[in-house]
């Protein structure tokens, strides 16, 4: 799987996400920039492009929003125990696959295609209308793949983003900010969780491989691992989870954390 680094994430009252998006390891994709925001109620920009039709209503907004949220139950349901992240990864691969072009749409039955073939998720005519709605361009009804993405994906919270670097931090980052499988497994092992039963019954040998080989999802450098990586892959665990607290619980426990250090 080639996957995709981010660089920031915030999201709005409406659940709507703004992005900047690095490099996804396709031609396309390098020096992409993702932004969008919800202003009185109404989606004013949307992605890259101006939007030249009516905007999406709250309403569709909404729709969206409970689509997103039904998506990341689906997947949670689909990925093995304790492996929370691992088929959004799946998904997103699928749906960047559909189309090669220098930005990247597929027609709205081609991404249900995907969504249901790989997470079990059937969209609703209303739902699909909405997509296009939001998704789309220029008289172009198909559906703009890399801003879906984000949107699928969410945002992590700032105060998840903070743990997820306290836990890179753990990990002794060189002086180039790499840190090394070996210097995971080190801190994995300080904070004990190599010794205690992990999320979905996995032990934590398991646990701590399961996130090394899922790493490698993510990372685009031979010279180890990257802060972003880190966000990248726990903004798909935090997708998944669907429940901020569980989700910073159990990073805490991984990693040792003290949240209020």
């Amino acid at each position: 799987i080639t996957y995709y680094t981010h660089a920031a994430m915030h999201r709005n009252d409406i659940g709507f996400p703004t992005t900047s998006v690095g490099n996804l390891e396709k031609p396309w994709a390098r020096g992409t920039s993702i932004s969008g925001h919800v202003n009185n109620g109404t989606l004013q920009h949307f992605g890259t492009f101006d939007n030249p039709g009516n905007p999406p209503t709250i309403r569709e907004m909404r729709i969206l929003r409970h689509l997103r949220e039904s998506i990341a139950k689906s997947l949670a349901s689909v990925s093995p125990p304790g492996k929370q992240g691992s088929t959004v990864r799946l998904v997103t691969q699928h749906l960047l696959d559909l189309n090669n072009e220098n930005i990247p749409r597929a027609p709205v039955d081609d991404v249900a295609n995907v969504l249901s073939e790989t997470g079990g998720v059937t969209l609703s005519s209303e739902q699909c209308d909405a997509l296009k709605v939001a998704f789309s361009r220029y008289n172009d009804d198909r559906i703009i793949l890399v801003e879906f993405v984000d949107f699928l994906r969410g945002p992590l919270s700032q105060y998840q983003t903070n743990l997820v670097i306290k836990a890179f931090i753990a990990c002794s980052p060189d002086e180039n900010d790499f840190v090394s499988e070996e210097g995971i497994a080190g801190a994995f092992n300080t904070s004990n969780a190599a010794n205690t039963s992990g999320s979905g019954g996995l032990s934590g040998k398991e646990l701590l491989n399961h996130f090394l080989d899922s790493l490698m999802a993510y990372t685009t450098s031979s010279n180890g691992f990257e802060l972003n990586d880190f966000i990248e892959y726990y903004r798909d665990v935090n997708c998944e989870m669907n429940d901020p607290e569980l989700f910073i619980s159990t990073l805490i426990a991984m990693w040792g954390i003290d949240p209020a250090d």
